[in-house]
């Protein structure tokens, strides 16, 4: 949620954190820090990057995406609110495993079929949650069900 702590593991992360620590520092209470998913729109998506190759990690990890639509109706809405909320996080209701969410997507537009590697964890991966966000900025997503996104 948007009041965890934040717990970065990878480089990009540790990098995206100092970057917000730094703003925060020079902004205070004047920043907010909207924290998308992975962005997803009519000519955007990840799977025309994953098409046909093998040996990808961590089959079984959740996705968190949102649609660039949902980002601009969040953004148009933060701007008319002009009120603070210090973290925002915008990511669809929708989790499938990246095995099955990219498997549907290169089917979908006839891509040839990603390989997965498939580990045995059930707690592989996060699940960001954008319910406080969503609530707070009083809309829902129009995108919601990624596997009709294209």
């Amino acid at each position: 949620m948007e009041t965890d702590d934040v717990m970065p593991i990878t480089n990009s992360a540790l990098v995206h954190v100092k970057i917000e620590q730094a703003l925060r520092k020079q902004w205070g209470k004047q920043l907010t820090i909207l924290r998308l998913s992975g962005l997803i729109g009519d000519d955007r998506h990840p799977v025309k990057f994953l098409a046909g190759r093998e040996g990808i990690k961590d089959g079984n990890s959740p996705v968190n995406l949102i649609h660039l639509d949902d980002c601009i109706s969040a953004i148009c809405r933060l701007v008319e609110k002009k009120a603070e909320m210090p973290v925002l996080h915008l990511a669809a209701d929708f989790h499938p495993s990246r095995h099955d969410y990219y498997t549907q997507m290169a089917k979908q537009r006839s891509l040839p079929l990603p390989q997965f590697e498939m580990d045995n964890s059930d707690n592989n991966g996060k699940v960001i949650d954008a319910s406080a966000t969503l609530a707070w900025l009083g809309i829902s997503l129009k995108h919601n069900d990624l596997l009709s996104s294209k």
